[in-house]
C-alpha cells in the first residue's frame, strides 16, 4: 500500500450536486493514498448555494472553485488549469473512488518507470432503486492481450473516465 509521493489532483466538477458531493469527496478523503488534493469545481449551480455549502463544509480540506455555467468539459479544463501537479484523477460528483484507488494506481505507473503512464481500474455501478451493485469484469468477454494493447478499453467504450488517472 503506497502512502506517500507525488501529489495527486482529484478534480470534481459539480452542477446542483448536494445531494451526493458528500459522499464523493469523503471516499477520496478516505484514500489511502494520502498525498492528493481535492478541486471541486462548481459548475454555476442554481440550488441556491447548497452545493457551496456542502463543499465548503470541509474547510481547507477541499480547494473550491466557482465559475458560471459552461458544461462538463469546461469546468474539468478549470480543475486542471488550478492544478499544481502532474497527476490527475476525475471524479464525478456523484460518483465513489474505491479505498485503494489512487494507491493502486500510484504505485502501478511508478513502477512502470513512464510518468506518462495512464492507469485504469474495472468499475462497479450501483442501483439505488434495486440496492444492488454490478460490477464490471472485462476479463470475462476480451483475452487480456487485446485488453492490453494501446487504447482498446477506451476506443470500446468499456472505460469510464472517473476509472483513469
Amino acid at each position: 500500500m503506497m502512502t506517500t509521493g507525488p501529489v495527486v489532483f482529484v478534480i470534481i466538477p459539480v452542477y446542483n450536486g448536494s445531494n451526493y458531493i458528500r459522499q464523493a469527496i469523503e471516499s477520496i478523503l478516505a484514500q489511502t493514498y494520502q498525498d492528493r488534493e481535492i478541486i471541486v469545481v462548481n459548475d454555476g449551480s442554481t440550488d441556491q448555494g447548497a452545493t457551496r455549502q456542502a463543499v465548503m463544509s470541509y474547510g481547507n480540506q477541499v480547494r473550491y472553485i466557482e465559475k458560471e455555467n459552461s458544461g462538463i468539459s469546461s469546468t474539468l479544463n478549470c480543475g486542471i488549469q488550478a492544478m499544481k501537479g502532474e497527476y490527475f484523477a476525475w471524479l464525478s460528483h456523484d460518483d465513489l473512488f474505491d479505498r485503494e484507488k489512487l494507491s493502486n494506481q500510484m504505485e502501478r505507473i511508478l513502477a512502470s518507470g513512464n510518468p506518462g503512464a495512464i492507469a485504469q481500474v474495472n468499475c462497479s455501478f450501483f442501483s439505488e432503486e434495486t440496492q444492488n451493485t454490478i460490477f464490471t469484469d472485462f476479463h470475462k468477454y476480451y483475452p487480456l492481450e487485446r485488453m492490453k494493447s494501446g487504447l482498446f478499453l477506451l476506443l470500446w467504450d468499456e472505460i469510464h473516465f472517473s476509472t483513469l488517472l
